[in-house]
This record gives C-alpha cells, structure tokens and sequence, in this order.
C-alpha cells in the first residue's frame, strides 16, 4: 500500500467537502481498517459509513461514535442493533412500512433513520419518484419517538458504468436533482426537514459542484482501485 498516496486522497476529498460545506461521512467498507480509519480522524473526519452491522461493531470498539450502516436494515439483527445504538449515534436504512414498524417496536434506544432511495441503479431502496411510498414510510417512522427521521440517502452506483467522465458528472447530478425533486414534494405532504445524502466515488471525485446536499460518503477513492 502506497500510504502517501492513500493519505492524499483522504485529504484531498475532505477538503473538497469542506470547501463545499458538506459533511464528509466516508465509507469505510473499502480499506476496513481501523489504522486507516485513524489517518481519516486525522483530517477531521468524525461521522463514517458502514455497510453491515459487524462493521458498524468493529469501528465503534475502535471508538467511531458516529456511524450510518448504509445496507438496509436486517431485523434479524435487531439485538446487535440495539447493543451498537447504546453505544454511538447509529444510522439505519429503511425502505419500508414493514421495517419501520418493527424498529418502532424493537429498539429502545435512538437511532437515526435514512429512507434508502433509488435514484438510477436499481439495486435497493425506493424509487425516487415514488413520494407517497416515501410519505407512508415517514408517516410509520414519525409514530416512534426513539426513531429520529433525518433525510433521503441513495448511491448512484450507476456512475460506475459511465462511459466517460461528462457521463459520471451527468448522472451524478441527476440524482441530486431527483433527490431534491422527491424532497420537495414530500415537503409538499408536510413531511419534516429532510437532509440528502449521496456517496459515490466517481460522482463525487469527478463532479466539481457537489450539489445541495448535506453529506457525501464516497468509500473506493481512498485506493481508486482499478475499477476507477
């Protein structure tokens, strides 16, 4: 591993979130380590990205207190969940009535809750133009008081398969554009404040204009592997 090189990719990426003012919540699924997890606190990172609950448990023993699983929820994890919750502001993903209610009923503890959207790739979550399914989902979220709503989170993993960078810009900024769309139509609903979220390396390497949104949580370009 080329440290030097890894090191400056951190620190370039975080300081284009800073620039931008939009908090930097890197994914941690693609180093998985806790030595390079501390050359993020370094540049001031203080709020990651996991994708599964095992990870989520390994970087909070290395003292992260911030963590979002960005994988939807498995209830059949619902008791590690709660031990973690106790433990660090933990984000879930929902994309579902069903999951909300059973997390309104399981946990005891707060978490944060992030409606999974799709914005392109078509892998999970709901279609971002689909707002009353969102609402429904908000609506069964809103009955849980340990449950704290804090916005629409999607990875446009679509940019992956761009054919140039002008494509990846494109995409990128189309599903920020869907994501403000479905924000302001569940606004519309009367649905509380609701921050975006978005995390693809392509997008957010290549695009010089980050958008409207709150946070991003790119993961690959730690290495930019050679599928960048």
């Amino acid at each position: 591993l080329d440290v030097e090189r890894a090191r400056a990719n951190i620190r370039q990426m975080a300081q284009k979130a800073s620039a931008q003012k939009v908090r930097f919540r890197p994914h941690f699924k693609t180093h998985q380590s806790a030595t390079i997890g501390e050359w993020f606190a370094t540049e001031g990172v203080k709020a990651i990205t996991v994708s599964s609950v095992d990870m989520a448990r390994y970087f909070i023993s290395y003292g992260w207190k911030d963590v979002t699983i960005a994988f939807p929820v498995n209830l059949r994890q619902i008791s590690v969940i709660e031990s973690l919750a106790q433990r660090a502001n933990l984000g879930l993903l929902v994309e579902s009535v069903e999951v909300a209610r059973v997390l309104g009923e399981k946990i005891r503890s707060d978490v944060s809750i992030w409606l999974k959207v799709d914005v392109g790739s078509h892998r999970t979550g709901l279609l971002h133009d689909n707002s009353a399914a969102f609402m429904a989902v908000i609506t069964e979220v809103s009955r849980h008081s340990q449950l704290h709503l804090r916005g629409l989170l999607a990875h446009a993993g679509h940019t992956y398969r761009s054919a140039d960078a002008p494509q990846v810009i494109t995409r990128y900024m189309e599903s920020v554009t869907r994501l403000e769309g479905l924000r302001t139509a569940l606004q519309a609903m009367n649905s509380p404040e609701l921050e975006i979220s978005v995390g693809d390396t392509p997008g957010c390497t290549l695009s010089p204009n980050l958008g409207r949104v709150a946070e991003i949580r790119p993961g690959n370009f730690v290495f930019y592997d050679v599928q960048q």
